[in-house]
């Protein structure tokens, strides 16, 4: 049964109140529409959380976002590439274009999806990763709880590296002498695909430039781009090993594993003949130890002591730089007590002008005082320029120098237990012995002052063998790679 009221029948008083709440219930009901319609969400999150860009593909990918609604109100949307990317900015091309590591999407209304392109520029081997998160939003979009994150893989090239060289060799550069410089010849090399630096090495007594001015031993060309243009390669003949030969060798290229070569020729000449040696002595007496004598098959002959025989030892002493270093093995000298064993070595009569000895030295012990001579000349009965072995007050090696008595001691203290290059020199015409002590580099010409120099003695007429002398004291020396000369470079072998 329906119900009405009459309207006729309320007071005044009642009708205002009925008019009241009838205005209030319209009100409350266009609040509640708007809240409605303001709490509804719009949130953005990635369609896929991975993608892959294959190695063969030239084509943009599409990153997807989805909203929840379509959106109400322009907005924005900002994607951060995140800390999980390990490729660089020049191994791919995102659009919109990122701005400090983030790309902005412009937002209009009405839209349920937005994107942003991915292509890959393929300039890189192995697979590379890019990150993005959804970081903020803005208008009527908000950022979701969940697929905020996706990554897309870059499938790595598998590229070859290339290097070549438009020459295998450059043509004869002639003959010139020692500190003269060529022509300039000149090829390109071109690369593709290399991963670090190209390393052009030239050999030995050649250079090579990649400005046709300023000329090095080595040369550094970055090829680490794809399809780089050829670079030109100049180079010039510099010999100077002082010697009238031939020189071949090959300029290198080395970028990793990746390597070409070409090869190079000249000749150097005008050079003074290289000195034949009076005597040399390496100690080539097979790989095992024993008698001196026995091993060198007479070649040295003892003179005195029979007891204690001068011993062979294996391996020698090397010093750099020298050219009676590492040959062969090496004698001992040992003291004590007994009828030791003193041996010679024959040389061709020398009585006239200059004359070198250089020998390798090593001391392991020696008496406190003026010390033991091991090593001399001799003139076949009396010994000379005899070198000795002391012991200084602080326990360091002091080496002199003696005709045939009273030693002159170097003012250098050395090591015990080292090797040493030391030279002794005659001068039959001034008769003044001298001695040099070498323990780095060898000077290229003889040092105007030497580390012992003496006339005291009997000055000697002439030299016809050296000798290795062992006696009663504590001295053990180890001596190797005798060489006896007319020149300082000569004795050297410079």
């Amino acid at each position: 049964m329906k119900r009405y009221i009459n309207l006729r029948c309320l007071s005044d008083r009642s009708l205002a109140l009925l008019s009241v709440l009838f205005i209030a219930v319209l009100l409350g009901s266009c609040k509640e529409d708007k809240l409605n319609e303001i709490i509804i969400p719009r949130y953005a999150s990635f369609e896929s959380d991975s993608y892959t860009i294959s190695r063969s593909s030239s084509e943009e990918l599409l990153v997807v976002l989805n909203f929840t609604k379509p959106l109400e109100d322009k907005g924005t949307v900002t994607i951060a590439i995140d800390h999980n990317t390990t490729a660089d900015n020049l191994g791919y091309i995102i659009t919109p274009e990122p701005v400090n590591g983030k790309v902005t999407l412009n937002l209009e209304k009405g839209v349920a999806t937005a994107s942003f392109s991915v292509k890959s520029t393929h300039f890189f081997d192995d697979d590379k990763v890019i990150g993005f998160k959804i970081e903020s939003a803005t208008g009527s979009a908000l950022v979701s709880k969940t697929n905020i994150n996706t990554v897309v893989t870059l499938e790595g090239n598998v590229l070859v590296p290339e290097l070549n060289a438009s020459v295998s060799s450059l043509e004869n550069f002639g003959e010139l002498k020692k500190g003269e410089e060529s022509d300039v010849q000149s090829y390109t090399v071109t690369a593709a695909n290399l991963t670090e630096n190209l390393a052009v090495t030239a050999p030995d007594n050649f250079k090579v430039s990649l400005d046709n001015v300023t000329f090095h031993s080595s040369a550094t060309i970055d090829f680490k781009s794809i399809n780089t243009a050829p670079v030109t390669v100049y180079v010039k003949f510099t010999p100077n090993i002082g010697e009238d030969k031939t020189i071949t060798g090959n300029i290198t290229h080395l970028s990793g594993a990746s390597s070409v070569e070409v090869s190079v020729t000249g000749k150097e000449t005008g050079n003074t003949p290289p000195e034949v040696m009076l005597l040399t002595e390496y100690f080539n007496y097979g790989t095992t130890a024993g008698d001196l004598i026995a091993k060198s098959s007479n070649k040295w002959v003892r003179i005195s002591g029979s007891t204690t025989p001068l011993q062979y030892v294996v391996p020698g002493l090397s010093f750099t730089g020298y050219a009676g270093s590492g040959q062969g093995g090496a004698v001992v000298s040992t003291n004590g007590s007994g009828s030791r064993e003193d041996a010679t070595l024959a040389l061709a009569e020398q009585n006239s002008g200059v004359i070198y000895a250089a020998q390798l030295i090593s001391i392991s012990n020696a008496e406190v005082g003026t010390g033991d001579f091991f090593y001399s000349f001799r003139d076949g009965s009396g010994t000379f320029n005899r070198i000795y072995a002391s012991k200084d007050t602080d326990g360091k090696l002091v080496l002199s120098l003696g005709r045939n008595t009273s030693p002159t001691a170097s003012a250098t203290a050395y090591n015990f237990n080292t090797t040493y290059l030391v030279v002794t020199k005659y001068d039959f015409t001034s008769k003044i012995s001298s001695m040099f002590v070498i323990s780095g580099t060898i000077p290229s010409t003889e040092p105007a002052i030497p580390d012992v120099i003496t006339s005291g003695g009997t000055a000697p007429t002439k030299f016809t063998e050296v000798s290795i002398r062992q006696n009663t004291g504590v001295l053990d020396a180890t001596i190797d790679g005798i060489r006896v000369g007319v020149t300082w470079k000569g004795v050297l072998g410079l």
